[in-house]
């Protein structure tokens, strides 16, 4: 497994209108996105079929940016 930072917008707002959120994002073998933590070393829910992770325990809702040179490298 390998750990990297991925690029995250909240859900229904714009995204150029904040500043860019970086959270910590973990690959398995395959470089499968397998689990999102935010800075409170907090895990969140991914909601399955999309790129969207949910915070638990609140309505937050997140749409997750991978770096497609990093999947590229590694295939």
């Amino acid at each position: 497994m390998s750990m990297k930072k991925v690029t995250v917008h909240k859900m229904f707002e714009e995204f150029h209108q904040y500043p860019i959120v970086q959270y910590i994002g973990e690959y398995d073998e395959r470089s499968n996105l397998i689990n999102v933590y935010n800075s409170f070393n907090q895990k969140l829910s991914r909601i399955f079929g999309t790129y969207q992770w949910a915070q638990i325990g609140t309505d937050d809702i997140f749409f997750i940016e991978e770096d497609p040179m990093y999947r590229s490298f590694l295939d």
